[in-house]
Parts: C-alpha cells; sequence; structure tokens
C-alpha cells in the first residue's frame, strides 16, 4: 500500500485489468393480482381471464406475463374454481432482465356460472274422471332449448287439470319444472336466475 499522500506514487505502475461478471435475470414471482376467471357454463375447461397478473418486478420496470393456457379444473359450474395456467411469456422492454420462477401457476378464483335454458313440449294424457285435478304428464315431446351437446339433461314438473270436473279442451297448468340428469347442475331455469 501506499501511505503519505502521494510522495511514493512515482515508483509504482498501476496495470488496468479487466474481469468479466454477470448480471444473471431475476426470477419473477407471479400472483393473480386483478386476474378473474368467470364465464357461463358451456362444457369445457377453457378458462378467459379479465385483468392482469402481477409480478414482482423492479420499480416501475417495463415487463408483464402474457397466458398461454388457461384451464379450470373441471367444467362444473361452481365458485373458488382450480384455474391452470400455462405456456407463460415475459414481454415489455425490460423482460430480458428477468426469467419466469416457475412455468405453471396455479389459481382458485375461478368462476362458472349456470346457463339458462328453457323448456317446452311437455303435455299431459286424458284421464277418467277420479275427483281430483292431478294430470298425467307426458315428456315424450321435451324439448331443452340451450344446452350444450353431448350433455345429459331431462326435466321432471308437476301437473293439474284446471278444475276435477268433466269436460273436453280442459286446460292443464304445468308447474314445478325441475331440470335432471347427470349436468343438471350446470343448468338453470331462464328467468329463475343464474346463479353459481
Amino acid at each position: 500500500s501506499v501511505s503519505g499522500g502521494n510522495a511514493n506514487a512515482d515508483n509504482y505502475t498501476l496495470t488496468e485489468t479487466t474481469t468479466q461478471f454477470t448480471i444473471a435475470p431475476k426470477p419473477l414471482t407471479v400472483s393473480n393480482g386483478d386476474l378473474a376467471y368467470t364465464k357461463e357454463y358451456d362444457g369445457t375447461t377453457t378458462a378467459s381471464a379479465t385483468g392482469a397478473l402481477s409480478v414482482d418486478k423492479v420499480g416501475e420496470d417495463d415487463v408483464t406475463v402474457t397466458i398461454g393456457s388457461a384451464v379450470y379444473a373441471n367444467k362444473t359450474v361452481g365458485t373458488g374454481k382450480t384455474v391452470n395456467l400455462s405456456g407463460l411469456t415475459l414481454a415489455g422492454t425490460k423482460a430480458g432482465n428477468y426469467v419466469l420462477a416457475a412455468d405453471t401457476y396455479t389459481f382458485t378464483n375461478g368462476v362458472i356460472t349456470a346457463k339458462e335454458v328453457t323448456v317446452s313440449g311437455i303435455t299431459a294424457e286424458n284421464k277418467e274422471y277420479d275427483g281430483t285435478t292431478a294430470a298425467t304428464l307426458v315428456y315424450t315431446g321435451l324439448t331443452i332449448t340451450g344446452m350444450v351437446d353431448g350433455d345429459q339433461l331431462s326435466a321432471t314438473a308437476t301437473g293439474a287439470f284446471v278444475d276435477k270436473d268433466v269436460a273436453d279442451g280442459k286446460t292443464v297448468t304445468i308447474s314445478k319444472i325441475t331440470l335432471t340428469g347427470g349436468d343438471a347442475g350446470n343448468y338453470v331455469l331462464a328467468g329463475t336466475g343464474n346463479q353459481a
């Protein structure tokens, strides 16, 4: 070392050396941010997102994450559903300074709401007078409009004649229509509310 100011500085020569160091990309952790996954039931697990993922970037760096694929764990109606993200890529002018900490992410804020359907074609049988208004319904012409092809969906209902007396051309009131079948939980009758 040289001490005492610069008195002996002329006795030394400084040789400049260059050593190369690396600045490694920062691993980015992705969080859900304000991203929401909400759709009406359509018989698929495809998730569509609105909003943006959050990343732990440095300051105001221009770096964002785009999603290649977002899918629900299953196709059924519900809230708090698992959504799996994959194929994430970085974008923005500072994207080269970062690398994704993971390739896939899972969040549990998905929502699939029930799809509305209409039911028609339920009729009734003629009957012999029995002192009641009870009607036996016929479902051979049942049509459910709005259901996804391939789903298992049917309906039941109750029926009653307008009164118990004998007459031709009597009106039968059909009420309490209930959706049945393996996929009934994914649907709601039109006009009764679209709830998950």
